[in-house]
């Protein structure tokens, strides 16, 4: 499933927390097949697939709080859910070291969403849902000091800028492997990535705004020709 960026502000964190994660594959340059027309590095992020109990965790650092909920499903069906988020404070951690007049809030937040059904001993459906936001907005009072010793250049008077980046990921997958030979997996999925920017210094106001998101269909599939020699 696609990550719209790996890590939030200044790289403190990763967009997916470390408790979800499996294993993480990099690839620079030479891809699997699997990854299809990508042009880029990759980061390919395996979570976790076994959850036998009831649990969960919360960690705190000085610039964000995570938690972490997992468990088996009681209703009859075999499987599980997994939910975490995570939220940011930096704002509230750099306050005490932001210069009078100036106005400096940056903040992160992601969450992830994993729930499977076991429909049959051969057949798994997933649902997934996952993303994150990060701000970062920068301000100068319009009201000057009068003080050259501390006060920023006119032209920086008043000047503002404001970045917001985010992305949502939402998918169902279906994988059947009716034999140690065949598999196949199915994945309907939608991506969107969204970035926007609002600058002000002077007489100049700009924004900028995109959004970048698609729908799609995958499947993968595979059949053993030859053990262990030759696979479709």
């Amino acid at each position: 499933l696609p990550i719209g960026y790996p890590f939030h502000l200044l790289g403190l964190n990763s967009v997916v927390q470390n408790d979800i994660i499996k294993s993480i594959d990099i690839y620079n340059g030479a891809y699997p097949v699997r990854f299809g027309d990508a042009t880029g590095g990759i980061i390919a992020i395996e979570s976790i697939d076994e959850v036998k109990k009831l649990g969960g965790h919360t960690t705190f650092s000085l610039w964000s709080s995570s938690v972490l909920l997992k468990g088996p499903i009681q209703s009859g069906a075999d499987g599980y859910i997994i939910a975490g988020a995570r939220l940011s404070y930096l704002d509230q951690t750099l306050k005490p070291y932001i210069p009078s007049g100036v106005e400096l809030i940056p903040r992160y937040g992601d969450a992830q969403f994993k729930i499977r059904f076991d429909l049959t001993e051969k057949q798994t459906l997933y649902f997934y849902a996952l993303g994150a936001q990060d701000t970062f907005i920068a301000a100068i009072e319009r009201k000057p000091s009068w003080d050259p010793t501390s006060e920023p250049p006119p032209e920086l008077i008043g000047a503002s800028i404001a970045i917001n980046r985010a992305f949502n990921t939402e998918a169902l997958r279906h994988i059947w492997q009716p034999t140690g030979r065949i598999y196949s997996e199915s994945t309907l999925l939608y991506h969107n990535n969204i970035m926007y920017i609002d600058g002000t210094i002077g007489i100049y106001d700009a924004k900028f705004h995109m959004e970048d998101g698609y729908a799609g269909f995958r499947n993968e599939s595979s059949f053993e020709l030859w053990k262990d020699h030759v696979i479709l």
